[in-house]
């Protein structure tokens, strides 16, 4: 993986977690936040969907149902995630923060759970990539119960197949197996949020831990 100096540029900073976790939320209030502040972040989601032949894969593979040879839908995902370092990070990093709504610690555990492939296989690969090393990833540590509830209770979506209690208990032990193990050994610095409670208590500790932090890198 590539890992650049912290010289000159802007924090890149990840979150990860399940279906349900709340990431989306987490993401746009850092970016709310910064921006008051006078920082305007780049904010975006997983995937890059820069790569034509990649995108078609991934997605025919993850939302279609369709069979491809495990080594394929690994290199589409490291290929994406390449092309997003290129592309976004190291052209936007210098001038700003970037913050990432999911990375490579998802793709491996959903991966795992959704496609049956073998953590072993994405690491390696993510450890032979040029992908960016997230400088902090905020992992939303939601019961995997709590968050089938918050599903259930978004509107006007369609449940993927994966949306269900056994994957997404696979999906949290895979990520907590992760954080736990490092088997990337991964320097970044990783920062649990106790989403278990109420929004009120996840916004607090988003505060102490990470908005604050961030505010007096950018003000040095």
């Amino acid at each position: 993986m590539k890992t650049l100096t912290t010289t000159y540029r802007f924090p890149f900073v990840v979150l990860e977690g399940g279906d349900g976790s709340g990431k989306t939320s987490i993401r746009q209030r850092i970016f709310r936040r910064l921006r008051d502040s006078g920082t305007v972040a780049l904010s975006t989601i997983t995937t890059s969907w820069l790569l034509p032949d990649a995108t078609e894969l991934i997605t025919k593979a993850k939302y279609a149902g369709m069979q491809f040879a495990p080594e394929r839908i690994v290199a589409a995902y490291v290929m994406d995630k390449e092309e997003f370092t290129r592309q976004q990070l190291l052209k936007q990093l210098p001038s700003r923060p970037c913050i990432v709504d999911r990375f490579i610690l998802s793709d491996i555990a959903n991966n795992e759970v959704i496609f049956g492939i073998g953590g072993e296989a994405m690491i390696e690969a993510y450890r032979r990539s040029e992908v960016l090393e997230p400088d902090v990833i905020i992992w939303l540590d939601t019961p995997p119960e709590i968050a089938m509830d918050r599903l259930s209770k978004r509107s006007g979506r369609q449940r993927h197949p994966w949306e269900h209690l056994q994957q997404q208990r696979g999906l949290y032990a895979a990520f907590e197996n992760l954080l736990r193990e490092n088997p990337l050994q991964l320097q970044s610095r990783v920062v649990r949020l106790d989403n278990a409670g109420s929004v009120a208590s996840t916004l607090e500790q988003l505060e102490g831990l990470v908005i604050e932090p961030l505010l007096r890198t950018l003000q040095q």
